[in-house]
């Protein structure tokens, strides 16, 4: 597995993170990375491996539930609600599939919509997650629990958003 890619970055561990400093991070890492800086061989690779993960919203946050040993991400949360919700989507989405973008409009807005819910979800669970100074040793917190659901749920739609745009997944 990957070192933490928040160390790797010397950034502290957060749900949210200007994109504009996590590049100039990245940049400065990579410039000393030449080897007649006297660098590790592989310090590049690791800083791009850790860069597509702390520029994504759901790699970040994967990478961040990797660290609470009793988290599996792949223990379904999801309530039945939001399940329901989901199959309608995809059915509607299967109903648009091949039509024309205009007509596709209403289930990539339903689904925008919801994916614009997440990114607020995320933005309230980042203000938690930094009132609670030992969050990050407190694995029994249940601010862990709201950001594996969220985690999820990011995943479910994102596999939706693939379906609308005719991306097969195996």
């Amino acid at each position: 597995m990957m070192q933490n890619p928040f160390e790797l970055f010397d950034l502290s561990v957060s749900l949210i993170l200007d994109k504009k400093e996590l590049r100039r991070r990245f940049i400065e890492i990579q410039q000393g990375a030449h080897p007649d800086f006297g660098r590790e061989d592989d310090i590049s690779e690791k800083a791009n491996e850790a860069f597509s993960v702390l520029k994504d919203d759901e790699k970040r946050i994967q990478s961040i539930l990797s660290l609470n040993a009793s988290i599996n991400p792949n223990d379904n949360k999801l309530r039945p609600d939001f399940l329901m919700e989901m199959m309608d989507l995809s059915d509607s989405i299967d109903e648009v599939k091949g039509l024309d973008s205009s007509q596709q409009l209403s289930v990539r807005n339903a689904l925008e919509g919801q994916r614009e819910d997440l990114i607020n979800r995320l933005f309230e669970l980042d203000r938690d997650w930094k009132e609670i100074p030992d969050i990050l040793t407190n694995f029994g917190n249940p601010l862990w629990y709201r950001l594996l659901v969220w985690y999820q749920e990011s995943r479910y739609l994102h596999r939706l958003e693939k379906n609308l745009n005719g991306v097969e997944e195996i």
